[in-house]
C-alpha cells in the first residue's frame, strides 16, 4: 500500500507512457503500463536512412530507474523481436509472454520454447 506522499509523488510525475514516446527511438505502436514497468512494442529506426523499419517490431521492457543525482531516466530492455503475436504463459510467473520472446517481461525467466533465429 502506497504512503500518502508516494501517491502524491506519483500524481506529479510525467506519466510512463509520454516520457517512452518522447524518448522512443522509432515509432511505438503500443505501450502496456503495468505500474512498476511497461511494454513497448515499436518499429525500430530504419538502419538504412531515415523514417522506421515497418518489416520489424521489437519488443522491450522500459522501467524507471533513480539516477545517482536523484533524477530519473528511462531503462530500456530489449526482449526480442516480435514475428508473430501468439502467446503463451509464463512457466515461472504465469504472465502472458510473446512465444518469439526470449524473456519473460513480468519476471524475467527464460522463455524454454525461444529459439535464436
Amino acid at each position: 500500500m502506497l504512503s500518502y506522499v508516494e501517491r502524491r509523488i506519483e500524481t506529479l510525475r510525467t506519466p510512463i507512457e509520454e516520457e517512452i514516446e518522447a524518448a522512443a527511438a522509432g515509432e511505438v505502436l503500443k505501450i502496456e503500463d503495468h505500474g512498476a514497468y511497461a511494454l513497448v512494442r515499436k518499429h525500430p529506426p530504419n538502419p538504412e536512412g531515415s523514417g522506421v523499419n515497418t518489416d520489424q517490431v521489437s519488443l522491450y521492457h522500459v522501467r524507471r530507474e533513480q539516477r545517482m543525482d536523484g533524477t530519473e531516466s528511462l531503462h530500456w530492455v530489449y526482449l526480442g523481436d516480435v514475428h508473430n503475436a501468439e502467446q503463451i504463459r509464463c512457466g515461472s510467473c504465469g504472465g502472458m509472454l510473446d512465444k518469439e520472446a526470449a524473456f519473460c517481461p513480468h519476471c524475467g525467466a527464460d522463455n524454454p520454447d525461444y529459439t535464436e533465429t
